[in-house]
């Protein structure tokens, strides 16, 4: 299955150029990746994010110690993933230089259904039969951040503290049967091994920058760290304790003047992470992991209206057994009309490892 624990929302703007744009952007999303982004937030600013929750069906072959997996993904549900709310720090008291964000983001997602397709040897004349497994985990982040610029509006740097909860359900279930496919003597008719649910919680920090330099405006270059954050492990070996912290380094582009007598402009953009320090188990592993996101944005003038199309490519690396990598090409378009006080922006892609992602943002700046 495709591992998204570590790298899931990203916004249908940057989503649509391959998660290139992740620590270059001013507006809600920057409480996620870099607040520093914050910094150049200079309307009220609220968001909301919807996309489809992927999971996956697996098919399970083998014996019960030693089983062959096989996952295809799925779509999945739709659901509100993001919702953000950030203010320029003048807003709230006069002559205050920074601007202020607060997010709610759903940032990781395991869904899976794995059945077996036959028995499963357990032991020595011990079968398993029909064998499921359920396994769920969902990260939810409520940030809050804060950036501010220097003098010039060159340099930006940005805080902000995580308060992350994680929900897992794990539960593995089948009936034991004898050779002759009867129920064990003396024995429940269907067991479980294990059965748990949790939910716990933890709180990270985070700090950024952003930074162009003064004889070239037009370039931008970020950077941005979280620390892992300690969720405890339920009391179960089937719990990871730690989210991995994220290292996360970006550059963007921009050229203009390519149609005569339009505001036409194109941003190319690049953008790498890695994630670092987390701690799982045999079932839920947390190794390092490594992403990258290269993607590019063409912003047609059309007098009082504006059509941002993206193209981008995305790939996240494999984290452990049974998780597989993840990569995609991404396609994105964006609607800005009239002074820009509202955007609608859709992101499209579908992934290497099965389905179809679709991220829809709604902007709007008061």
């Amino acid at each position: 299955m495709p591992d998204l624990l570590n790298a899931f929302d990203s916004g249908a703007r940057s989503q649509g150029a391959g998660g290139a744009l992740n620590g270059a952007a001013a507006d809600t999303y920057s409480t996620v990746y870099n607040p520093a982004g914050l910094g150049y937030v200079n309307r009220p600013t609220l968001q909301l994010g919807q996309r489809n929750l992927p999971s996956t069906r697996t098919a399970v072959t083998g014996t019960f110690n030693d089983q062959n997996r096989t996952a295809t993904r799925r779509n999945g549900s739709t659901s509100f993933v993001h919702f953000g709310y950030a203010i320029p720090g003048s807003a709230i008291r006069k002559g205050e230089k920074g601007s202020f964000g607060v997010s709610y983001s759903i940032t990781g997602l395991v869904d899976d259904l794995a059945t077996a397709t036959g028995d499963l040897t357990f032991a020595p004349g011990v079968r398993v039969r029909d064998f499921t497994e359920t396994k769920r985990v969902r990260t939810d982040f409520l940030s809050l951040g804060y950036g501010r610029t220097n003098a010039a509006g060159n340099l930006a740097v940005g805080y902000g503290i995580v308060f992350a909860n994680q929900s897992l359900t794990f539960r593995q279930t089948g009936a034991l049967v004898d050779g002759n496919g009867d129920p064990i003597s003396g024995g429940p008719s269907v067991i479980s091994f294990p059965n748990v649910k949790s939910q716990t919680s933890g709180v990270g920090v985070m700090a950024g920058v952003q930074y162009s330099p003064p004889n070239n405006p037009n370039a931008s270059f970020n950077a941005s760290v979280r620390s892992p954050i300690r969720v405890g492990g339920g009391g179960s070996g089937v719990n990871f304790s730690t989210i991995p912290g994220r290292l996360m380094l970006g550059a963007a582009l921009r050229y203009e003047g390519y149609r005569k007598g339009k505001d036409d402009y194109l941003v190319i953009g690049a953008n790498t992470q890695f994630f670092f320090g987390g701690q799982g188990s045999s079932d839920f592993e947390r190794g390092s992991q490594a992403g990258f996101g290269l993607g590019l944005e063409y912003n047609f003038d059309f007098g009082r209206t504006r059509v941002p199309v993206r193209l981008g490519y995305q790939t996240i690396g494999s984290t452990g057994t049974g998780y597989d990598s993840y990569q995609t090409l991404t396609y994105g378009i964006g609607y800005q009309p009239g002074d820009g006080r509202y955007t609608i922006d859709f992101s499209y892609a579908r992934p290497r490892s099965g389905g179809q992602d679709t991220y829809i943002t709604a902007t709007y700046r008061f």
